[in-house]
């Protein structure tokens, strides 16, 4: 969950200590790789929104992974509402570090 706090506050530096070196982390339908291309997706979409994930349900799956059950809000920088929805992350951790995540919509919303 550090790493959920840590992208709340924009604290980049501690979010990337949550990944491994090598991360494939999604962007859309592409996939980004390496804490470089995390760290610039970020710091770029930190310019245009404010994100805040809040997690509401862990659980560990039979593959290893990991879900995260997440209710997510996007603001505008004026603080508007632009989005309110429910997601599942799913991570695959590594010697303690996120390796992967994907994501989907939580079909129970």
């Amino acid at each position: 969950m550090r790493a959920y706090a840590a992208y709340n506050t924009q604290d980049v530096e501690a979010l990337l200590a949550t990944l491994s070196d090598d991360i494939d982390w999604p962007d859309g339908a592409a996939r980004l790789r390496g804490k470089e291309a995390v760290h610039a997706y970020w710091t770029e979409q930190w310019t245009r929104v404010r994100a805040h994930d809040e997690p509401v349900r862990l659980d560990h799956l039979d593959d290893g992974r990991t879900s995260v059950h997440v209710d997510q809000i996007v603001r505008s920088l004026d603080g508007s509402v632009l989005s309110q929805d429910h997601f599942v992350h799913f991570h695959r951790i590594e010697g303690g570090r996120i390796a992967r995540m994907d994501i989907q919509a939580a079909l129970d919303g």
